[in-house]
């Protein structure tokens, strides 16, 4: 069973439609039989950031907000895991800014993945990551994870592999 990763960029193509939300809407469909899902606590503020902005900036109303909000807070039981935010993740984020030229906040995904990696390596499992940030997705290949950026053409193809094994 493959342990999946959802980065913030992506998570938000799952509530409001732009490119790469057909690979979401796909891979969350077939969520049961593609593996474990997991995510930051940090997702979920980000979220909420996120859709405050769009909001704010009219291209949602704020019932829309609302809804969409509710409808993350349904979906959450489909992740198996929130990683949590402590002191040691933001120490070992701060570790990786020198090795990779990431933002603040994308260092705590990063870090988050690791740990889950030392986790996954115990139990045997592949992690496959979930993300639309380009500098993620190097980051996370220079460490040999898998990635699916669901805005690249080939990303759908990815997600039906990983419903076939």
């Amino acid at each position: 069973m493959t342990i999946v990763y959802v980065e913030t960029s992506a998570l938000v193509k799952r509530y409001v439609q732009e490119v790469g939300s057909d690979v979401i809407d796909e891979l969350f469909e077939h969520q049961l039989r593609i593996g474990i899902f997991t995510m930051s606590i940090l997702g979920a503020l980000e979220l909420k950031s996120a859709l405050a902005r769009l909001q704010r900036g009219g291209r949602i109303t704020e019932p829309e907000m609302f809804r969409l909000l509710a409808q993350f807070r349904s979906d959450r039981n489909l992740f198996s895991v929130v990683l949590p935010v402590d002191n040691s993740l933001m120490d070992e984020a701060g570790d990786s800014l020198s090795d990779h030229a990431l933002r603040t906040l994308d260092a705590i995904h990063f870090a988050s993945t690791l740990r889950l990696k030392t986790l996954a390596g115990s139990i045997n499992e592949e992690i496959v990551v979930v993300t639309s940030d380009r500098e993620l997705v190097s980051a996370w290949d220079e460490e040999g994870f898998a990635s699916i950026n669901p805005e690249d053409d080939e990303a759908l193809e990815y997600v039906q592999g990983l419903l076939t094994g």
